[in-house]
């Protein structure tokens, strides 16, 4: 899977981050959980797949921003439906995240 290697908010990221961070800077994400705690949720789409089709069949991607400008990502939940490609990202929820008390990194 190809990871971004060039130094930035992106680094050791996959490529498709960017464009999901795009979405939630035009305000098309949901908010989940509380606070400081809180991350954007975007819900991946067929078009999504087709573009990126490392995303497998997760359901939402996960996104958060630290205080040093950094974009972290997480791929959460499973769609219904036929497998597709599998992706080496771990599968968790937000709420996993927020009851750990713990950040992506």
């Amino acid at each position: 899977m190809p990871v971004i290697k060039n130094p930035g908010k992106f680094e050791g990221e996959e490529t498709y981050v960017p464009y999901f961070w795009d979405m939630v800077l035009e305000g098309f994400h949901e908010e989940v959980g509380r606070g400081d705690s809180s991350v954007a949720r975007i819900e991946i789409s067929d078009e999504d797949r087709t573009k990126f089709p490392v995303l497998g069949n997760a359901k939402y991607i996960l996104l958060e921003e630290s205080d040093q400008g950094f974009v972290y990502s997480k791929l959460s939940g499973k769609k219904a439906g036929p497998k597709r490609a599998q992706s080496s990202h771990r599968t968790v929820t937000a709420e996993d995240i927020l009851k750990r008390g713990r950040r992506f990194r």
